[in-house]
């Protein structure tokens, strides 16, 4: 499947840094906005959530620190607070808000029938108005309150585990890897997003699963013949 991209913004927008420490450059990058001058200056933050930002900065990284000196029996759980941290601090920075009632994620409970280790897929949790919520929001997504997700719908898009999660349980995976290929010759203000999947029902499991069409203005997606 090919791709056609053109007014590629968000494309120029990234770049690439290369590191031989790079959870500790980024964290460097991130505690940057544990400075409430810099969140005050820059991202003109009032006392009230530039107090809050930095807190939730501080406390993302003390959250890191304790998870990785950790078992991984308890390591889970310092992570799970780290980004929540994280997503509070950006929340705030985006949107101002400071109070939050809940983590966003309520009522988690196991299949009553469990039958075989696959029933851990059915694992579900439902959304309340919390952070989950509001962080969705973010990244543009509208997530209703009382939505309830499984285990397995979160592992399909999960990419550091997606794969051994569906080579384990024998399902079917939803993620892939784009190439992006030179610029074409012809028309050098192009890019071509090339998405190697050949099934007949690709092009409406990723309009579906994806928001890859409002991220590229045109060009739709299309089977490339092979």
């Amino acid at each position: 499947m090919g791709l056609a991209i053109e007014k590629n913004y968000s494309y120029d927008d990234y770049f690439t840094i290369y590191s031989e420490s790079s959870n500790e450059d980024l964290w460097n990058s991130l505690l940057r906005f544990s400075d409430q001058y810099i969140l005050k200056s820059v991202h003109g933050l009032n006392d009230d959530s530039s107090i809050f930002v930095s807190m939730c900065m501080r406390q993302a990284y003390e959250y890191y620190l304790s998870g990785k000196a950790a078992s991984l029996q308890t390591r889970p759980l310092y992570i799970y607070y780290c980004f929540l941290n994280l997503a509070k601090a950006l929340i705030c920075i985006k949107k101002g808000e400071t109070e939050f009632k809940y983590h966003g994620l309520c009522e988690t409970k196991f299949s009553p029938s469990y039958v075989d280790p696959s029933s851990i897929l059915e694992y579900s949790t439902k959304v309340n108005a919390g952070v989950f919520q509001k962080f969705a929001e973010i990244c543009g997504d509208t997530i209703s309150p009382k939505t309830v997700f499984t285990f397995e719908k979160f592992t399909n898009n999960a990419l550091e585990i997606n794969h051994d999660v569906c080579e384990y349980y024998a399902t079917k995976s939803l993620c892939t890897v784009p190439l992006l290929p030179v610029f074409p010759s012809t028309n050098p203000g192009n890019l071509i997003l090339e998405i190697p999947l050949f099934v007949n029902d690709q092009v409406d499991i990723i309009k579906a699963n994806s928001t890859i069409l409002k991220d590229f203005d045109s060009g739709g997606l299309k089977k490339l013949d092979r």
